[in-house]
């Protein structure tokens, strides 16, 4: 399990480190950190190395994107993945103005508000829609409203559930 979180990151952070451009105009740098959150009856949640995680751990992953460049970026997206062994635990998006939750349940083909409704067929060839199962979640994506100012930086975070 280790192995596929770390993976993860890594693919994200080589993905968002990518994109980056070191020339005039907007310049998004990106990070992606994962955290292991543990619940001490006496002090709240506690936030710990996620370099090892085990089944029923609870892991936040945090995206931060920076504008470097000498330019306003606008149509800044931030998605993070639902690593392979681990489902998206509900309602743990950040939901703020400006930065709204969308979900995707086909590895981010398409986006859906929450909560993401699907289309089952039924036996007697009827379609009943229903909301999909949290289990279902394989992206989280923001779009900044806005535009992302020289300098300024947006911060996101969900947590996922290892299986």
């Amino acid at each position: 399990m280790r192995r596929s979180l770390s993976v993860a990151v890594l693919l994200l952070f080589a993905a968002v480190s990518a994109g980056s451009v070191h020339a005039q105009g907007p310049a998004l740098k990106g990070e992606m950190a994962a955290a292991k959150i543990v619940v001490d009856e006496e002090k709240g949640e506690i936030v710990l190395s996620a370099d090892k995680v085990y089944p029923n751990d609870t892991v936040e992953y945090t995206l931060k994107y920076t504008n470097s460049g000498t330019a306003t970026a606008a149509g800044v997206d931030l998605i993070g993945p639902v690593p392979v062994g681990t489902f998206y635990i509900e309602e743990t998006a950040t939901d703020i103005p400006g930065l709204m939750p969308m979900y995707s349940i086909d590895q981010g083909k398409t986006w859906h508000k929450a909560p993401v409704i699907i289309e089952v067929a039924r036996r007697d060839g009827t379609v009943e829609k229903k909301k999909a199962d949290p289990k279902m979640i394989t992206h989280v994506k923001w779009s900044l409203a806005g535009n992302l100012g020289v300098g300024e930086e947006v911060m996101v975070s969900y947590r996922v559930h290892v299986k």
